[in-house]
């Protein structure tokens, strides 16, 4: 909702003044003679305006001509009919006719649908129909007529709306239940803003001259009487509050005795109520196959978006955990169904894989932790490593590099994901075998005559820590040589023209085995 400011305090002094100014600018206009004779230029041009002389854009109109026949004023039945954003409207009129203008600002709009249309005004002003003399929040019946002597007769009329206060924000009522004799309707109101804003009601069935109201009926339900057959019922819900402009909503509640669809299930909104899952209103099928379904979903009794048709859904987001969300349901064929349902959003639970860890488990190796799928996509991960249990500092990447001191200990990884709207969960790997430590090694070197006949001896180097435990394999042209497995080789008559390596292998308890291979000899001869 928009900021909301107290409107200015203007004298009526001050307010009738620019009234009187305005009118008397007027009246020459509207007894002077037709400026062009055709029907299209024939009409009244009204204006809205605050105390300042400001133009009130989207203020409803509405203009309403004599029917002698009834002896009543009949506005037209369309709306809503705004002033644009000079506060003007334009209305066509007939010679011979007499019509009356009249201003209502309560106009409001704001879906997320249609989001450059919205109109939430922070102050309203009051009400009220063209006067010649001027008055301000004159009603119908004090409204002076005006009529046209010929085609092409323009009448500009301008009405002075001082403020009313601030603006509530309303929702339209919704009225449950079927209009059908003894059955009993119940209006919805949504949640009006400021909440503490005073709820009243009047039923009211419609006739000739329109919405009457139906004596007593001003409570939250009303059970139709058969007197009441064949006729349309509408609830007016009238907020109320102090500082603020008084404003009413009305509700359509269907004809009664009219063929009401029904559903072949009881209307429940399916799907988990939860951020991200989809909602869909679930209600079976219609009894009458022509019969139209509409929707319109609302959180915490606000409505959120327009008609979503057959399908609408809804998918809440991590804002709406703990809020209700409500589907509001109307299908329209001989007669009209109204149903609701409601769910609360709680907050969801990520769907957790356990992670594994990958890479050799040795020192100045690095390990990888793989955390595995975790939903909805997409969830934040977070990692902790742990050496035998206890948290590493610092080791808080998806990697980490093995170090002298987690020699001998296992490791562990703890994958943590976090979701808006989600419960945060984690989930810790199996612990891998103790960690080894590194060997230093050296290249082994071969020492001897390079002939058929003479002993080769390889010397290891210095390996560490110390004491290293070797053995060794010799090979011919890089061919293991079976049983060449002593720290000597006598060469033979099968290494003639060949070269010679050998491959020390160190062992040391709590260390990774190693092994290293020397250069090659010289061909042997």
């Amino acid at each position: 909702m928009p900021h909301r400011h107290r409107p200015s305090r203007r004298t009526s002094a001050a307010v009738a003044a620019v009234a009187a100014a305005l009118v008397v600018g007027l009246l020459p206009a509207i007894a002077g003679p037709a400026t062009a004779a055709t029907a299209e230029d024939t009409g009244i041009a009204g204006h809205a305006v605050d105390t300042a002389g400001n133009p009130l854009r989207n203020v409803i109109w509405n203009v309403y001509e004599y029917r002698p026949e009834q002896g009543d004023w009949f506005g037209m039945q369309m709306g809503p009919l705004l002033t644009d954003a000079t506060g003007s409207m334009w209305r066509q009129a007939e010679p011979g006719h007499q019509y009356k203008l009249c201003f209502r600002d309560d106009y409001y709009y704001d879906s997320p649908d249609f989001p450059d249309e919205a109109w939430t005004p922070a102050e309203r002003h009051v009400d009220g129909c063209w006067t010649s003399s001027g008055t301000t929040g004159a009603t119908l019946d004090q409204a002076t007529p005006v009529s046209f002597d010929a085609l092409g007769q323009r009448k500009d009329l301008t009405v002075v709306l001082p403020s009313a206060g601030l603006s509530l924000t309303p929702v339209d009522p919704f009225v449950t239940g079927s209009a059908t004799v003894g059955g009993t309707l119940t209006v919805q109101t949504g949640t009006w803003q400021p909440t503490d804003a005073a709820l009243t009601y009047q039923w009211m069935v419609s006739g000739d001259s329109g919405l009457t109201d139906i004596p007593g009926a001003t409570a939250a339900t009303f059970v139709p009487t058969a007197d009441l057959g064949g006729r349309a019922l509408t609830v007016a819900v009238t907020a109320t509050r102090s500082g603020y402009k008084t404003m009413s909503r009305w509700g359509y509640a269907g004809t009664v005795g009219a063929t009401v669809p029904t559903t072949s299930s009881p209307l429940t909104i399916s799907g988990t109520p939860v951020p991200g899952s989809v909602l869909t209103p679930t209600y079976g099928t219609l009894s009458q196959p022509d019969a139209w379904a509409g929707f319109q979903w609302l959180v915490d009794g606000v409505p959120v978006g327009g008609q979503a048709g057959q399908e609408g859904t809804f998918t809440p987001t991590a804002a709406h955990v703990g809020k209700k969300i409500s589907v509001r349901m109307t299908v329209v064929g001989d007669g009209e169904l109204h149903l609701t349902a409601q769910v609360t959003v709680v907050t969801g639970t990520l769907t957790a894989a356990t992670p594994t860890i990958s890479g050799t488990k040795v020192v100045g190796s690095t390990l990888t932790a793989a955390p595995g799928t975790w939903g909805p996509a997409p969830v934040t991960l977070r990692y902790q490593w742990y050496r035998s249990g206890t948290a590493i500092s610092g080791a808080t990447a998806s990697t980490y590099t093995l170090t002298t001191t987690d020699m001998g200990a296992t490791l562990t990884v703890k994958v943590t994901g976090s979701k808006s709207g989600f419960t945060t969960a984690s989930k810790t790997s199996a612990a891998t075998s103790a960690i080894l430590g590194k060997l230093t090694t050296a290249t082994p070197t071969i020492s001897g005559t390079r002939t058929v006949g003479s002993t080769l001896t390889a010397k290891p180097g210095t390996w560490g820590p110390s004491p290293v435990t070797f053995t060794y394999q010799w090979y011919r042209s890089g061919t293991a040589i079976s049983g060449a497995t002593a720290s000597t080789y006598k060469l033979v008559s099968a290494d003639r023209g060949k070269t010679m390596t050998v491959k020390v292998t160190g062992k040391k308890t709590g260390y990774a085995t190693a092994s290293v291979t020397s250069a090659k000899t010289a061909v042997i001869s």
